[in-house]
């Protein structure tokens, strides 16, 4: 009967010594924009190439138009998720260096 007991007393023991330990902070990985896939990208585009077709009026340069400031837009907005990003601002017309805002440093973006 104590060897059962006393066995008893060890399984409890170190069933709660297991469960008692210090907790891993597990840092979260920061995303790059690599780290994404482009099927916002596609999806956004195949919407544009629908409309173009579909809509009365939307002759080739306008649509040229459209993709152009669409893919600059694309361009702007993830650029700064790279290690050395490059603007556009400043080298193409109407668009005045200094006009994109910065990213915050310490703030984890969604580059998807």
């Amino acid at each position: 009967m104590k060897k059962l007991l006393f066995f008893s007393g060890l399984v409890v023991f170190f069933s709660l010594f297991t469960q008692c330990k210090k907790e891993e902070t597990v840092k979260p990985e920061v995303k790059t924009v690599s780290d994404y896939d482009g099927l916002v990208t596609q999806e956004w585009f195949k919407l544009e190439c629908t409309i173009v077709k579909e809509t009365a009026g939307f002759f080739p340069p306008q649509a040229a138009r459209a993709f152009g400031y669409t893919g600059i837009a694309l361009y702007e907005s993830i650029s700064q998720g790279w290690k050395d990003p490059v603007s556009l601002s400043g080298q193409l017309n109407g668009f005045s260096a200094g006009s994109i805002p910065a990213v915050e440093t310490g703030q984890e973006y969604h580059w998807g």
